[in-house]
């Protein structure tokens, strides 16, 4: 059995940071995902890309 040091109260919170971070890009990207997609079954093609679908998706519906 291999032993390992205790972690400090920093590297748990900054290991939870992380992985909260890691869920949000996820979600952002599920969520920009579905959105192209509705999009794309109404003619309307956007580029791949989060900078690119949020000033892309004003610029068409307006």
């Amino acid at each position: 059995m291999r032993f390992v040091a205790v972690k400090e109260a920093d590297q748990v919170d900054l290991q939870a940071l992380h992985r909260i971070c890691d869920q949000m890009v996820g979600s952002r990207t599920r969520l920009i995902n579905q959105m192209r997609a509705f999009c794309l079954e109404y003619g309307i093609p956007l580029r791949q890309g989060a900078g690119i679908f949020k000033t892309r998706v004003a610029a068409r519906f307006e």
